[in-house]
């Protein structure tokens, strides 16, 4: 077996740290960056709730203008949605931000699933996802859209007793609608 000169070990010592070190690059930075935008939004969330807003929303003004950010209604919070926008559209900072998408979150009651043998017994509730979009334009301080997106339907029969729902809208799903958006 061949001994390797001090320049080789050198060498292959470098070319793994290089390596070593843009594996953790690859695997810290989205927490870096999640936690960057958290950070520069915080205590400045109720800035772009609490507004007063031209609530006459208008028919066929859907749009969205410059950078969004995403916020989650209930939470007051950064919604995840929004580190899954691409970059280019992506706020990173308030002072970015020309499109406000709050998203509410909710389960609505389809039906009831009931007791095969005593149909009078109520034995769940069926439920299905639903996330309300409210696009706001900044700039203008106006709601430019509503949407509504669903889940999958619950399932029809329930195995056993208690409730059940459909799946959640798909997040690629809510992002590409928000991508959509003429801009």
């Amino acid at each position: 077996m061949k001994e390797l000169s001090k320049a080789e070990n050198i060498k292959s010592i470098l070319i793994m740290a290089v390596v070593f070190g843009f594996v953790i690059y690859v695997l810290v930075r989205p927490w870096y960056v999640d936690y960057a935008i958290r950070k520069n939004f915080r205590g400045k969330i109720p800035n772009l709730i609490d507004q007063d807003l031209d609530q006459k929303y208008r028919r066929g003004m859907r749009y969205r203008r410059g950078k969004v950010v995403i916020i989650n209604i209930d939470d007051r919070e950064i919604d995840s949605l929004h580190m899954k926008l691409p970059s280019d559209i992506r706020a990173y900072d308030p002072s970015e931000v020309d499109t406000i998408v709050w998203i509410t979150r909710k389960q609505v009651n389809r039906g009831n699933y009931v007791d095969m043998k005593d149909k009078s017994r109520v034995i769940g509730k069926a439920n299905v996802h639903v996330w309300k979009l409210t696009v706001i334009d900044v700039k203008n301080k106006r709601i430019v859209y509503y949407k509504n997106i669903y889940g999958s339907a619950p399932f029809s029969v329930a195995i056993g007793e208690g409730d059940s729902s459909g799946l959640k809208p798909s997040s690629y799903d809510m992002v590409d609608y928000i991508k959509s958006l003429p801009n």
